[in-house]
């Protein structure tokens, strides 16, 4: 599993856990049918020039990426029933929970990248057993810890969805 980080501001991380919509089907379905993403947790569809909400049940923050990975566009708080492009350059998007992605972390010509996904010790807590949300890197941590595996069950849960029409 890889993660997105922003070379252009240190490796900033982006992004803990990142989705690959890379197949016509993928692109097609997208977020559809789930509740939300996990905060830290990405859809990444290429090639994708622009998007529409149609029938989504949660906003999102979209980063339009060129084909080498550089910002183009940002869009925040896209809501359902709205579209959005990325402009001239655009070859792909990712796809982020609202709110998730600080004003500071990315910006237009800013080159990302992908990285391979950190190991850590899955049972890491602070001393009263709760996830550390003081700052940015202690967030990253206990989402990279506990909440990403919850979307895998989503993702296949959806999948499941589609392979069995009616839901048998």
């Amino acid at each position: 599993m890889e993660r997105l980080i922003n070379r252009t501001r240190g490796g900033r991380e982006i992004a803990v856990q990142v989705e690959r919509a890379d197949t016509f089907w993928r692109r097609g379905v997208g977020l559809l049918g789930r509740a939300g993403l996990p905060a830290g947790a990405v859809l990444w569809i290429a090639p994708c020039r622009s998007i529409h909400m149609f029938g989504m049940r949660f906003a999102l923050d979209l980063l339009f990426l060129d084909a080498d990975l550089r910002v183009v566009n940002i869009v925040r708080n896209i809501r359902p029933w709205q579209m959005a492009s990325g402009g001239a350059g655009a070859h792909s998007v990712v796809e982020l929970a609202t709110g998730w992605l600080p004003d500071e972390a990315a910006a237009p010509g800013d080159q990302l990248a992908w990285a391979p996904r950190r190991t850590s010790n899955a049972t890491q807590r602070t001393s009263n057993n709760e996830h550390p949300t003081s700052n940015i890197e202690g967030r990253n941590k206990a989402i990279a810890n506990s909440e990403v595996k919850t979307t895998e069950g989503l993702g296949a849960t959806m999948v499941s969805a589609w392979q069995r029409p009616g839901g048998t």
